[in-house]
């Protein structure tokens, strides 16, 4: 398994073995690296809408809810330390990984897109 470390300031989506992952962020909590795969129809959750009050993600492509509890459940093992963090990726040790910094448009209730959920 990869063992990973970046700065979570500047890097919040990576890309490894096939599978990519997003750092979510929720104010006064923990930040999670979760799989950035809908699991619905693999929609790109980190272009999702993050509806804090009721405790979901909505997928831009069906607005399929994702509960916060499965992400935090599914989350990748992760340490976080002011401006470094570690985390541990399935797949062999010596896979690369692609680490950047990306928009990532989950956005709190008042702005959201998906309609009638």
């Amino acid at each position: 398994m990869p063992v990973f470390g970046f700065d979570p300031r500047s890097v919040n989506y990576m890309e490894a073995d096939g599978n990519r992952y997003f750092l979510l962020s929720l104010e006064g909590k923990a930040p999670l690296l979760v799989r950035d795969e809908c699991p619905h129809r693999g929609g790109p959750l980190h272009l999702g809408q993050l509806d804090v009050a009721a405790e979901e993600l909505h997928c831009p492509w069906h607005c399929q809810r994702i509960a916060l509890r499965h992400l935090r459940r599914s989350a990748m093992p992760l340490i976080v330390r002011r401006d470094s963090a570690v985390v541990v990726l399935p797949g062999a040790g010596d896979v690369p990984v692609r680490a950047q910094r990306r928009v990532l448009l989950a956005v709190p209730p008042a702005q959201q897109r998906c309609e009638g959920n």
